[in-house]
Protein backbone atom coordinates (compact mmCIF):
# COMPACT_ATOMS: atom_id res chain seq x y z
CA UNK A 1 0.00 0.00 0.00
CA UNK A 2 0.94 3.55 -0.50
CA UNK A 3 3.03 5.72 1.87
CA UNK A 4 0.89 6.76 4.50
CA UNK A 5 2.37 10.73 4.06
CA UNK A 6 1.00 10.82 0.70
CA UNK A 7 -2.08 9.17 1.67
CA UNK A 8 -3.37 11.93 -0.22
CA UNK A 9 -2.66 10.62 -3.89
CA UNK A 10 -4.08 7.33 -2.63
CA UNK A 11 -6.94 5.77 -4.78
CA UNK A 12 -10.53 4.42 -2.72
CA UNK A 13 -9.71 1.53 -2.51
CA UNK A 14 -6.40 1.77 -0.43
CA UNK A 15 -8.54 4.22 1.52
CA UNK A 16 -11.19 1.51 2.40
CA UNK A 17 -8.22 -0.62 2.88
CA UNK A 18 -6.47 1.06 5.96
CA UNK A 19 -6.03 -1.02 9.35
CA UNK A 20 -8.25 -0.58 12.24
CA UNK A 21 -7.16 1.46 15.05
CA UNK A 22 -6.15 -0.73 18.21
CA UNK A 23 -9.93 -1.86 19.51
CA UNK A 24 -8.06 -1.93 23.22
CA UNK A 25 -7.84 1.97 23.02
CA UNK A 26 -10.67 4.08 23.88
CA UNK A 27 -12.06 6.66 20.56
CA UNK A 28 -10.38 9.43 22.97
CA UNK A 29 -6.50 7.92 22.95
CA UNK A 30 -6.03 9.50 20.05
CA UNK A 31 -6.18 13.27 18.75
CA UNK A 32 -5.85 13.18 14.82
CA UNK A 33 -4.41 16.45 12.67
CA UNK A 34 -6.88 15.49 9.78
CA UNK A 35 -10.04 13.00 9.35
CA UNK A 36 -10.28 11.65 5.91
CA UNK A 37 -14.33 10.44 5.29
CA UNK A 38 -14.84 7.81 2.29
CA UNK A 39 -18.46 6.85 1.09
CA UNK A 40 -17.82 3.16 0.76
CA UNK A 41 -20.84 2.19 -1.08
CA UNK A 42 -22.73 0.24 1.91
CA UNK A 43 -26.70 1.26 2.28
CA UNK A 44 -27.42 2.07 5.98
CA UNK A 45 -30.74 0.99 7.16
CA UNK A 46 -31.44 4.73 7.24
CA UNK A 47 -31.16 4.38 3.64
CA UNK A 48 -28.18 6.54 3.59
CA UNK A 49 -24.60 5.49 2.38
CA UNK A 50 -22.60 4.56 4.90
CA UNK A 51 -19.08 6.20 5.38
CA UNK A 52 -15.82 4.97 6.09
CA UNK A 53 -13.79 7.59 8.84
CA UNK A 54 -9.95 7.14 8.61
CA UNK A 55 -8.15 9.54 11.05
CA UNK A 56 -4.23 10.76 10.33
CA UNK A 57 -1.91 11.72 13.46
CA UNK A 58 1.89 12.26 13.42
CA UNK A 59 3.92 10.14 16.42
CA UNK A 60 6.83 11.71 18.59
CA UNK A 61 9.26 11.23 15.46
CA UNK A 62 7.13 13.45 13.21
CA UNK A 63 6.13 10.24 11.16
CA UNK A 64 2.24 10.50 9.53
CA UNK A 65 0.26 7.48 10.31
CA UNK A 66 -3.26 6.80 9.20
CA UNK A 67 -6.12 4.27 10.73
CA UNK A 68 -10.00 3.35 10.29
CA UNK A 69 -12.19 4.93 12.82
CA UNK A 70 -15.45 3.54 11.59
CA UNK A 71 -17.01 2.15 8.78
CA UNK A 72 -20.75 1.56 9.42
CA UNK A 73 -21.62 5.27 10.16
CA UNK A 74 -24.54 7.22 8.26
CA UNK A 75 -24.13 10.24 10.04
CA UNK A 76 -21.35 12.71 11.80
CA UNK A 77 -22.33 14.85 14.86
CA UNK A 78 -20.18 17.83 14.55
CA UNK A 79 -19.49 19.49 18.02
CA UNK A 80 -18.20 22.73 16.73
CA UNK A 81 -16.97 25.50 19.83
CA UNK A 82 -18.90 28.52 19.66
CA UNK A 83 -16.93 31.69 17.75
CA UNK A 84 -16.66 35.06 17.52
CA UNK A 85 -15.14 37.52 15.30
CA UNK A 86 -13.75 39.31 17.81
CA UNK A 87 -13.35 38.74 22.00
CA UNK A 88 -11.97 35.40 23.67
CA UNK A 89 -13.21 32.81 20.79
CA UNK A 90 -12.10 32.73 17.19
CA UNK A 91 -13.50 30.63 14.60
CA UNK A 92 -12.38 27.31 14.35
CA UNK A 93 -11.41 27.46 10.61
CA UNK A 94 -12.47 24.10 9.40
CA UNK A 95 -11.06 23.17 5.96
CA UNK A 96 -12.04 20.74 3.75
CA UNK A 97 -10.65 19.35 0.74
CA UNK A 98 -11.65 16.50 -2.17
CA UNK A 99 -8.80 14.41 -2.07
CA UNK A 100 -7.84 13.54 -6.05
CA UNK A 101 -8.34 10.90 -7.47
CA UNK A 102 -10.15 9.00 -4.48
CA UNK A 103 -12.98 11.77 -4.31
CA UNK A 104 -12.32 11.33 -0.63
CA UNK A 105 -13.25 14.73 1.90
CA UNK A 106 -10.23 15.47 3.88
CA UNK A 107 -11.36 17.81 7.52
CA UNK A 108 -9.35 19.71 8.67
CA UNK A 109 -8.92 22.48 11.80
CA UNK A 110 -5.44 24.95 11.23
CA UNK A 111 -5.15 24.90 15.02
CA UNK A 112 -6.92 22.11 16.86
CA UNK A 113 -6.90 18.51 16.78
CA UNK A 114 -9.76 16.00 16.16
CA UNK A 115 -10.88 12.94 18.47
CA UNK A 116 -13.43 10.76 16.64
CA UNK A 117 -15.80 8.63 18.73
CA UNK A 118 -16.48 5.42 18.70
CA UNK A 119 -17.79 3.18 15.63
CA UNK A 120 -21.45 3.58 15.81
CA UNK A 121 -24.24 4.50 13.01
CA UNK A 122 -23.61 8.31 14.50
CA UNK A 123 -20.12 9.42 15.35
CA UNK A 124 -19.58 12.33 17.35
CA UNK A 125 -16.54 14.41 16.16
CA UNK A 126 -14.87 16.61 18.42
CA UNK A 127 -11.91 19.74 17.83
CA UNK A 128 -9.27 19.65 20.45
CA UNK A 129 -7.93 22.64 21.28
CA UNK A 130 -3.55 22.39 20.52
CA UNK A 131 -0.82 24.42 21.51
CA UNK A 132 2.94 23.93 20.21
CA UNK A 133 1.60 20.94 18.28
CA UNK A 134 0.24 18.53 21.42
CA UNK A 135 -3.32 18.69 22.82
CA UNK A 136 -4.50 21.21 25.34
CA UNK A 137 -6.46 18.94 27.09
CA UNK A 138 -6.82 14.88 27.04
CA UNK A 139 -9.40 13.89 24.49
CA UNK A 140 -11.42 12.08 27.08
CA UNK A 141 -11.58 15.79 28.97
CA UNK A 142 -13.28 17.10 25.95
CA UNK A 143 -16.25 15.07 25.69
Amino acid sequence: MANPQLYENWKKSDLLKVAWRPTEWKASDRVYGQIVVVGNRHRHDSGFMCMTVLGMWYDEDGDSHIEKCAEASDDLCWHVPPSRWAGEFSAPDLRVDCLWPSGALQFRYASQGICVGNAQSSIDIKPIMIEAGRPTVRAEEAS
